[in-house]
């Protein structure tokens, strides 16, 4: 809530300093996810926890859907509404954290309880990276997870560039196209992963899933006319909809009850990392050319794909 209240003042007061503080807060409350997530697996079975996780990616898509659609109306002023800007969808935002707030305290039950009380430390993010190399049993998922969150982040933070740059992409073009992208996203996790889940085991799933994604990602790169993403994102939002649920899966199963929650949070932990490398090197490669951050979500997505079928045969053998 504080961290969407900086946002909308440093926007509406054009403070940058702000804007920094605003965007550090709520990523210090980003383990907020890894919470659902081992919650779900705590009172999930181990058939159906693929299946279950697409649930919370369904949540996700039905976000991208009306938050683009709601952001682009409240941003915009309007007959009725003259005093919209920019800032309002954060005022907005800091609401619904409210709501949220409220929701979690009295509706979210605590489903595990650990046999003693466990130190909680500021550095656990670092701890947890630490930890993450130590895991034999745990490395090549994560660093499958590394390089599929890398090269994923690429796309994500850089894909609406490219719409500006190569297409002359407005605001609302950009909120439109990315609900119609949460419109894959949410019917691939709601339908396509539950079909999957009962029939695929997720390894199997990852191998197809894995090299689909940079398959589709390069095929960003090659249409003159923007109307051909709309054949091409489907199959990102497919591809991105399957893995997700299917890696936490993994995740999750090479993990006791005890520590769910622990290596859940490791997993965070790298894909926080992930998340906040592409930016410093992307920002340099968009100015050369506004394509080479799509060529490397493919390119890392690829990697992804080559490290867990390689190394999971090796560990077979």
């Amino acid at each position: 809530f504080i961290g969407y209240v900086c946002f909308a003042i440093a926007i509406h007061f054009k403070l940058l300093w702000l804007l920094f503080i605003a965007r550090i807060l709520p990523g210090f409350m980003g383990g907020n996810i890894a919470i659902v997530l081992a919650a779900l697996a705590d009172i999930s079975e181990p058939k159906d926890r693929a299946k279950n996780f697409g649930l919370v990616g369904t949540a996700f898509g039905l976000g991208f859907i009306l938050g683009p659609f709601i952001g682009g109306v409240l941003a915009a002023p309007n007959a009725w509404f003259p005093w919209f800007n920019f800032a309002t969808p954060l005022w907005f935002t800091a609401f619904l954290s409210v709501v949220n707030f409220y929701y979690v305290a009295k509706q979210f039950p605590e489903t595990f309880k650990p046999a003693s009380n466990r130190h909680v430390s500021l550095w656990l993010g670092i701890q947890n990276l630490k930890r993450a190399f130590q895991l034999k049993e745990m490395r090549v998922i994560l660093l499958t997870i590394f390089f599929q969150t890398f090269g994923f982040s690429f796309f994500m933070q850089f894909f609406q560039v490219y719409l500006i740059k190569q297409f002359d992409f407005s605001q609302k073009d950009i909120g439109m196209l990315f609900g119609y992208i949460g419109i894959w996203i949410a019917f691939t996790q709601g339908v396509v992963t539950r079909f999957l889940a009962s029939r695929l085991a997720p390894p199997s799933v990852l191998r197809i899933s894995l090299l689909m994604m940079a398959s589709a990602l390069v095929l960003i790169v090659f249409p003159n006319q923007w109307k051909w993403q709309l054949l091409i994102q489907p199959f990102i939002a497919l591809a991105q909809g399957i893995t997700q649920p299917n890696i936490t899966s993994i995740v999750s199963q090479l993990s006791s009850k005890e520590t769910q929650g622990e290596i859940l949070g490791i997993q965070q932990s790298v894909q926080s990392v992930a998340f906040a490398l592409p930016p410093l090197i992307a920002g340099v490669l968009v100015s050369y050319n506004a394509a080479l951050p799509i060529l490397a979500a493919s390119l890392f997505a690829l990697i992804a794909w080559l490290i867990f079928v390689i190394r999971s045969e090796e560990r077979r053998v």
